[in-house]
């Protein structure tokens, strides 16, 4: 099983366009920043109070960079494969 699982996540890394992004702040702060510019992403890990991770398409993380950024709220670039914990990685 943890064999298949990574063959999985294997190909998916290969096939889809996937990035993900840790950011300094609650959740609902997140969510909101992301409800108010209409940015689709996931919410991959929720890992402390003020510490979650986003998950989904490049396009959507660059555009979630650049939000967060602007608000001067603390995010970086995480070096994964793809966007995993994300519909991206549904198959």
């Amino acid at each position: 099983l943890a064999r298949a699982r990574g063959l999985a996540m294997a190909d998916a890394a290969a096939s889809r366009d996937g990035a993900m992004l840790a950011v300094s702040g609650s959740r609902d702060a997140v969510s909101e920043v992301l409800a108010a510019t209409g940015i689709d992403l996931a919410v991959a890990n929720h890992n402390a109070p003020n510490q979650v991770v986003l998950s989904g398409a490049q396009a959507a993380i660059d555009a979630a960079e650049s939000a967060f950024a602007e608000r001067r709220i603390g995010a970086r670039r995480l070096p994964v494969a793809t966007a995993f914990h994300s519909p991206i990685v549904a198959p």
